[in-house]
């Protein structure tokens, strides 16, 4: 039985993706890139430089070296009016019985802003794992092997709860079961349990489903 249910933060926890993408459009575009949201989808879910990696590559551009602090910036304006969580999301933690976590390619200092908007940073204070400092990021299992590690279990003991290709490929590299999750509508069923997820599901309420027949809800 599964002791420990790690959850991605961004697209899972709290409603990002799409302010990501928007907040990454208007600083290109800035720049004289004729970027849209719909090339920016594969780079979900991926660390902040490879992220900016990706995009140089796909416009065939060098960014500034300050890109990451221009993004910060135009991030804090765009979400001035709070982040909403993921519908169902707090009542599915509230009706865990078992040890959560948060495990993200994300920054501390970007997760204490989005967790916080959303009212959810409390929940996890604490239990809050970022890929920055580690050797490598997301598709690479190494934040999930720290989280586990951390909360005191063995890998193969969690059930991850992801909504992108890389943080998917993560999980099952690490040897934990993954849940995949569309309802942040960037990714199919179908591509995410190709990249390694067991199951799928649309929202929370088939997430919970899923958990209580693996005996992890109160």
């Amino acid at each position: 039985m599964s002791k420990l249910v790690i959850f991605d933060c961004d697209g899972v926890l709290v409603d990002t993706e799409a302010i990501i993408r928007r907040t990454r459009v208007v600083l290109l575009r800035v720049l004289d890139i004729p970027a849209i949201e719909e090339d920016l989808i594969p780079m979900s879910g991926l660390s902040a430089p490879d992220s900016y990696a990706s995009i140089a590559a796909r416009y065939n551009v060098s960014l500034p070296d300050d890109i990451g602090e221009r993004f910060r910036i135009e991030f804090d304006r765009q979400i001035h009016q709070g982040i909403p969580s993921i519908p169902g999301v707090t009542e599915l933690i509230d009706s865990l019985a078992v040890p959560f976590c948060v495990a993200s390619n994300g920054g501390h200092r970007f997760m204490k802003t989005t967790l916080g908007a959303a009212q959810l940073y409390d929940k996890f204070s604490g239990h809050i794992f970022s890929a920055e400092g580690l050797p490598r990021p997301k598709p690479f299992p190494d934040i999930y092997l720290h989280a586990a590690e951390q909360m005191g279990v063995q890998s193969g003991e969690c059930i991850v709860i992801e909504d992108g290709i890389h943080g998917v490929t993560a999980g099952s590299s690490a040897g934990i079961e993954v849940i995949g999750f569309i309802g942040s509508g960037h990714q199919t069923r179908e591509t995410l349990v190709a990249a390694g997820a067991y199951t799928a599901c649309t929202d929370m309420g088939e997430i919970a489903s899923e958990l209580k027949s693996c005996g992890l809800l109160k």
